[in-house]
């Protein structure tokens, strides 16, 4: 059923018929939202048109804290700011990934307990600031 309903989806946005987000009604049509991507008018009226849902793409350790200690929201709340003003559902991604690591992490190696004590830090800091987020 679901790849007959985005098959379906797909014929209706080929034919012209309107937008993908309005034929999507009760399912989600999401992307993943690049922060770098909120200067691109283009992309952000694609964005808004055809999309319910979104996941931020820079939501990833290393870009959040660059530097130990020093988170950076800005870019993701500018996404999450956009993503309400045009009613889309929020969606998180990966809390920690293995290609995605601050720099910094790598001072760490060997030192087992402080590393699991920064990924704990690092998930209740991340999980508490969009706490509430649907």
């Amino acid at each position: 059923m679901v790849s007959t309903s985005i098959i379906l989806i797909a014929v209706l946005i080929v034919s012209g018929e309107g937008h993908l987000r309005d034929h999507a009604k009760q399912k989600y049509i999401g992307s993943s939202f690049r922060t770098d991507a909120l200067s691109d008018q283009k992309y952000l009226e694609i964005q808004g048109q055809e999309f319910n849902c979104v996941s931020c793409a820079d939501i990833i350790w290393g870009v959040l804290e660059p530097v130990r200690g020093q988170y950076n929201w800005g870019p993701v709340d500018k996404v999450i700011a956009y993503a309400e003003q045009h009613n889309m559902k929020i969606r998180g991604s990966v809390l920690i990934w293995h290609e995605q690591l601050p720099e910094w992490i790598a001072g760490l190696e060997g030192k087992k307990a402080e590393l699991e004590q920064v990924m704990k830090d690092h998930i209740n800091t991340v999980v508490g600031r969009f706490k509430g987020i649907d």
